[in-house]
């Protein structure tokens, strides 16, 4: 048998598929992201139901670029596509690139592996798994109850490769061990050496039939050769970006973190291996080593079994039934990540009424519920909506009854842990639901007094706009005390008592000239018994903002004389205040500033913490 790289013949002068029309844009933002969510989504698809769980591993691998299976033939392909005289500069620019590649000694690969799944079956008659996911567009062939739907997540290696050029390889659970490779190559439409325009897919495979997969796989590449059943995928010209690992990391533990825990998944990211016993180490780190990995948050919620977490059942008809966990903590989230039966992480609800802090998990279960979940999905597996539903026995009514119940059910029972909580949350008039939304809406202060009698247990954090007016400096000694007391620009609201009219000749340098942080996110804990609090600000650019810190009473009324220290947590250093407000305090982009704050009392208060910015 012969084997080698074929572009099919355009035949009956079809039409010409440019470069573009595969998929494969659906998955380029982000690509990294999207190989972990489909390729780990697929391998679950594909469990032995005698095993325990599923094996994923991920490997990057340098290759001698002359061992790729007729890459002389794959070669020429790319220079005749880089030399077509009608085509798009980024398209250009693509094979070019690509004949670089293969024309370098050796090319950067990843491996990706499943162990504990049946293989792709259907590889000796070419048909079932194995001709969806190599052979078929936009098709998927997958019972109920499975991750997929759309059939294009197979698209997303394909998005990490320079080339749009990968090998698949299988070895199946069947009695008889089937095994089989083949290429696949999406390009784009162009002449072949017969001068007959061709598709823009193309396939290693048996040039006899022109569909038999490369069976003689112990004369291949040493990557493909395994003993046990799975799957392997191996991605040629890898895109590489700095810190991928972490990446790669983070999104495992993102979306999947469910599965890990229920012991049903475990994933293997070069050397380190991530499952049930590795996760909450795991976690920790890259909330350390990110900030703004949220991922950490929704783990504690799912996980923790102290009386904080709250939790419901909830039946939806004679579907299934949904899971719900609720943290209540101090974090900012005031999301609940939603996902189905299988553990990916889908969507996050948000935008909840003002009240408690917390953080959620909501998990779907029932064979009915996550068909039609499944059902309701993009492409890209992030959203619930009956615009997407296809097919499956259910009315589109019924599906967009069934989703507008979902969250009924989760906001309903955030508004009683609201109402529970009431006794010692009260929310400030206005402030609306400030944490856990993509708003930007800058808010004012507001003028507010304090009762000191007032012993409620939340903390409030506002992001307002910054006026500008005088600046001042912080001068203060090695001790951390102040040698001298500058002079603070004011608040908003004395600002505004300002004459319009004033010689800018006599003004002094203004805060408005410097370049103001602009604050992403804010994350606050109290030790109330001491008295003190940390304010953790993460800030997305460089610059300076200040902070309004203030305790709130029952009715409302705010008072700051009950503040001692403001301290730099990073330099120990004090930070000047005067009535709750502190000077210009400098932010670095995507670096977390922690302000420890000091009371003079240890009330269980609620603290409002104002962040001016422009």
């Amino acid at each position: 048998m012969r084997y080698g790289w074929r572009f099919p013949v355009n035949s009956e002068n079809g039409e010409k598929e440019a470069f573009n029309s595969h998929g494969i844009e659906h998955f380029q933002k982000n690509s990294y992201s999207h190989l972990v969510r489909e390729t780990i989504q697929n391998s679950l698809d594909a469990k032995d139901e005698d095993k325990d769980k599923v094996v994923v591993e991920y490997k990057p691998r340098i290759i001698k670029t002359n061992d790729i299976p007729d890459v002389e033939n794959l070669r020429r392909v790319f220079e005749t596509c880089a030399n077509e005289k009608v085509m798009q500069d980024k398209a250009r620019s693509f094979f070019r690139n690509g004949l670089d590649i293969l024309s370098a000694d050796k090319i950067n690969t990843m491996l990706i592996s499943d162990y504990n799944t049946t293989g792709l079956l259907g590889v000796e008659t070419n048909s079932d798994n194995w001709r969806d996911l190599t052979s078929t567009d936009g098709g998927s062939y997958k019972p109920d109850g499975s991750g997929g739907s759309f059939g294009i997540g197979k698209n997303a290696p394909f998005a990490l490769s320079h080339l749009h050029t990968i090998f698949y390889s299988t070895l199946t659970s069947e009695i008889n061990e089937n095994r089989g490779m083949m290429g696949v190559s999406k390009l784009s439409s162009h002449m072949n050496s017969n001068k007959e325009e061709t598709r823009g897919v193309g396939y290693y495979r048996n040039l006899n039939d022109n569909k038999s997969p490369f069976k003689d796989l112990e004369n291949t590449l040493s990557l493909f050769q395994r003993s046990k059943p799975g799957t392997d995928i191996l991605i040629l010209g890898v895109r590489e970006i700095d810190n991928w690992k972490d990446t790669m990391v983070k999104e495992v533990l993102q979306n999947y973190f469910i599965t890990i825990l229920n012991k049903k998944l475990e994933v293997m990211i070069d050397d380190i291996k991530i499952n049930d016993k590795t996760i909450a180490k795991l976690m920790k780190e890259m909330q350390e080593k990110d900030p703004k990995f949220s991922g950490a948050d929704y783990y504690e919620a799912y996980n923790n079994q102290s009386e904080n977490c709250r939790r419901k059942k909830a039946e939806i008809g004679d579907l299934g039934h949904l899971e719900i966990s609720i943290f209540l903590d101090n974090s900012p989230n005031r999301k609940v990540l939603m996902a189905r039966d299988q553990g990916m992480t889908v969507k996050y609800l948000s935008h909840f009424p003002a009240g408690i802090y917390f953080t959620g998990v909501m998990t779907a279960k029932g064979k009915k519920l996550n068909e039609l979940l499944r059902l309701s999905e993009p492409p890209t597996h992030d959203d619930w909506n009956v615009d997407y539903y296809r097919g499956g026995e259910f009315k589109k009514a019924k599906v967009k009854k069934v989703i507008k119940k979902i969250n009924k059910i989760i906001r309903d029972f955030v508004s009683e842990l609201n109402k529970e909580n009431e006794k010692d949350s009260i929310d400030i008039e206005g402030v609306g639901d400030l944490l856990g939304t993509d708003s930007e809406e800058k808010l004012k202060t507001t003028d507010v007094e304090m009762d000191e009698n007032y012993t409620g247990n939340i903390v409030e954090v506002k992001i307002a706009e910054r006026k500008s007016g005088k600046s001042f400096r912080r001068i203060v000694n090695r001790k951390g005390t102040h040698t001298k007391k500058p002079k603070i620009h004011p608040l908003p609201r004395e600002s505004k008592r300002k004459k319009k009219k004033q010689d800018s000749s006599k003004k002094t340098r203004s805060t408005s000239k410097k370049r103001q942080a602009k604050i992403e996110r804010i994350r606050t804990l109290g030790d109330f018994s001491k008295g003190s609090y940390k304010v953790k600000i993460f800030p997305s650019t460089n610059g300076v903002a200040r902070l309004s810190i203030n305790q709130i009473g029952e009715n409302n009324r705010k008072y700051s004389h009950a503040i001692t220290n403001i301290i730099d947590s990073e330099t120990g250093q004090a930070i000047y205040f005067e009535k709750g407000v502190t000077e210009d305090i400098k932010f670095r982009a995507d670096k977390m500033k922690e302000v420890e704050i000091q009371m003079e009392n240890n009330y269980l208060s609620r603290l409002e913490v104002i962040v001016h910015e422009n």
